[in-house]
């Protein structure tokens, strides 16, 4: 029991067959229906390949009743015999076609198209030598003419395969029928079609009786239409040009050793457009992907950059969340005193508010840092850079019994940076020297820091006596959560380094002969120009 779905792609196909065999019935060789341009073939290998080998009955009625409708001939053995062969040639190529494609959809790699050249080609050919061979074979067809009756058996099922089979997998994938046809008033599609009509033109008007000299015209409209649009518009041009080209004969009343000739370039055509078309497909896919691509990289990214803000907000607050711990717990224990000295209680609210102005400016500077890469830039003098981070780590420096002493160098030499990023780094650095120390019980816990000038930049060493930096962890120091401390987050160095380039600088460590661990942070040296402009 055929189902009502089945039925009616059994009805359409056959009435369509039906009428694309009648409308393409020119320059047929009598009484066998040959004509160099057979459309119905690529409908039926269409059929197959969409609908399944089921269908086989359909291609089987098809072909009987276009020979009784369209060329008046009666049913007998050899038209059975024929159409049965033709049905079982097309069956087989459609089932090596399905198995033979990687993808689920048709016609989508140059790999596909190369496999359906082979294939259309040779059940084309296949075809075409079994018809003439057997009407050869019972005299209806004189041995002298076989060879050009194959030739033109097969250039027209193999034209109406490349033409129409591309083009109706290009129009079953548009979802949008409307939104196609709104396209086709474009400009440049304008523009295509007019150039088209032109090169039909020439064949028509300037050939006289040798039109295929023309004929390479239409290779210019047609590559242009496939690099633009790709496969799916170099189908549905090559069916343009075929029935440009079938109009364009019927005016000039050609012979049909002519159309012969003209279809066998029309194969030509089609092999090289739909090639281009292809390519061009398959280059658009890989730009959509690669976009896709990016689109998640960069989604990656901006989690990437969250964490990665939220772990430098935890390490950049953790020294000021503790100074402040320290200060509120200096207050409590001043108020529980019979006599409150209050020169010093304003002395630590003043402490207070600058940790927690500062905290304020860490969060700012960090966020926009994260977000847009922003940095604030200022002219400072190196030495104050490096004495306002000295202060702020006065007491950690003094708990830990560690000495900070300042060689003498250039002190005074301006720069021009984030002073809050780059402070930021100079404190990161200080504090893993001390904590690096004291975790080590070092003897002599002494940092010394230094500032040398070159030409175009400002130097910043900071050197401790403590137990350096060994070789292995020489190469991962500065990635992000890498570190040997029990409870460290591995950002400190990480973040450091970053504030210190967003400023145009470095960082980086060099061996220290006399033991310990030396950083180098290279800052800029402005110019008057730079200075004014700040």
């Amino acid at each position: 029991m055929i189902n009502p779905r089945d039925a009616a792609i059994f009805s359409m196909y056959v009435a369509g067959y039906l009428a694309l065999d009648a409308s393409s019935y020119i320059y047929p060789v009598v009484p066998l229906g040959i004509t160099p341009w057979n459309p119905s073939a690529g409908l039926s290998l269409f059929l197959l390949l969409t609908c399944g080998r089921r269908f086989w009955p359909a291609v089987l009625i098809a072909a009987v009743a276009a020979d009784v409708v369209v060329r008046n001939a009666t049913v007998n053995a050899p038209m059975l015999t024929t159409a049965a062969f033709i049905t079982g040639c097309y069956v087989v190529a459609a089932t090596f076609l399905q198995r033979s494609w990687k993808v689920s959809a048709p016609l989508e790699s140059t790999r596909d198209l190369v496999i359906f050249f082979v294939v259309a080609s040779a059940a084309s050919g296949t075809v075409a030598v079994m018809f003439v061979g057997l009407y050869a074979a019972i005299g209806m067809v004189s041995m002298r003419d076989m060879p050009l009756d194959v030739l033109r058996y097969w250039v027209g099922d193999l034209n109406g395969i490349l033409v129409l089979t591309p083009a109706l997998f290009s129009i079953r994938k548009i979802g949008n029928i409307g939104f196609a046809i709104r396209k086709l008033v474009s400009p440049e599609i304008i523009l295509q079609l007019l150039s088209i009509g032109a090169a039909l033109g020439l064949i028509l008007a300037f050939a006289g009786d040798y039109p295929y000299r023309s004929f390479y015209a239409l290779f210019l409209p047609l590559i242009w239409i496939s690099a633009r649009w790709g496969l799916p518009g170099a189908a549905v041009a090559q069916v343009i040009i075929q029935l440009g080209l079938i109009t364009c004969v019927q005016l000039a009343d050609y012979h049909a050793a002519t159309f012969v000739q003209l279809q066998w370039l029309m194969t030509g055509l089609c092999v090289t457009g739909l090639t281009i078309g292809a390519m061009s497909s398959h280059r658009a896919r890989l730009e959509l992907a690669l976009l896709d691509r990016q689109a998640a990289l960069n989604r990656a990214q901006q989690f990437a950059s969250a964490g990665e803000m939220t772990s430098a907000l935890a390490h950049q607050l953790n020294q000021p969340m503790t100074a402040l711990n320290s200060y509120v717990g200096a207050c409590q224990i001043m108020v529980g005193q019979p006599i409150l000295d209050a020169a010093r209680l304003r002395d630590l609210m003043a402490k207070i508010e600058g940790e927690v102005r500062r905290s304020s400016e860490v969060v700012a500077r960090l966020r926009d840092f994260y977000r847009r890469g922003a940095t604030n830039l200022c002219p400072i003098e190196a030495g104050r850079l490096v004495d306002n981070v000295i202060q702020v780590l006065h007491r950690n420096a003094q708990s830990a019994d560690v000495e900070i002493v300042s060689r003498p160098g250039e002190w005074s030499r301006r720069l021009l940076v984030d002073t809050v990023q780059t402070e930021n780094a100079i404190q990161n650095l200080l504090l893993n020297a001390i904590e690096a120390m004291e975790m080590a019980g070092s003897k002599t816990r002494r940092i010394e820091t230094s500032i040398s000038v070159t030409q175009t930049s400002v130097e910043i060493r900071i050197h401790d006596s403590g137990p350096g930096v060994s070789a292995e962890m020489m190469a991962e120091l500065f990635e992000p959560f890498h570190t040997s401390k029990a409870d460290g987050m591995g950002m400190g160095l990480a973040i450091a380094r970053s504030l210190v380039r967003a400023s145009g600088g470095d960082l980086w460590i060099e061996p220290a002969a006399a033991g310990g661990a030396c950083f180098v942070m290279r800052l800029p040296a402005p110019t008057s120009s730079d200075v004014l402009r700040a």
